[in-house]
């Protein structure tokens, strides 16, 4: 069986709603995450968005109905909303079979979180927008996005 526990989550938000309310601060924990992970492998260029488990080079098969079972939950989500979603319920059932520590938190709660509390965010001309805000996808740098989020949460104290 697929990550219940996780395939519950992503079934419980609510996506009726069209939404784009700020949620920076979940985003930028989810981004220094992601730039942990892009150092420690190495990674020259990545995306912003990226499957953490196959950078890791972890080998381990899904089962048949992973992609159907989130699908079915999500319906007609954008592509980046989709991938955070099955990327997080991948982690989760990884860790359920034992190819990740059950100690690691997965690293795409922040941005699952993020949607929990009504931030979306969608691809447009190779940027993210979330909420009012929008990173470059490709070779990003996470020192540069860390700026703009200090400046954006000093602006708003």
């Amino acid at each position: 069986m697929l990550a219940v526990d996780a395939l519950k989550r992503v079934k419980n938000i609510n996506w009726a709603n069209e939404f784009f309310e700020s949620d920076i601060e979940k985003f930028g924990d989810y981004l220094a995450i992601a730039a942990y992970f892009r150092r420690e492998h190495k990674l020259e260029s990545q995306s912003l968005i990226f499957d953490m488990t196959q950078v890791a080079k972890i080998k381990l098969d899904l089962p048949d109905d992973y992609y159907r079972s989130i699908e079915s939950l999500l319906g007609p989500q954008n592509s980046m909303v989709k991938a955070v979603c099955y990327w997080y319920v991948k982690w989760e059932w990884f860790k359920e079979q034992g190819a990740i520590s059950a100690v690691l938190d997965n690293p795409y709660s922040p941005v699952i979180e993020m949607f929990e509390n009504g931030t979306q965010f969608k691809q447009d001309k190779g940027f993210a927008v979330v909420g009012d805000a929008s990173f470059y996808l490709q070779n990003w740098e996470f020192d540069k996005v860390r700026e703009f989020l200090m400046r954006g949460k000093k602006r708003g104290e």
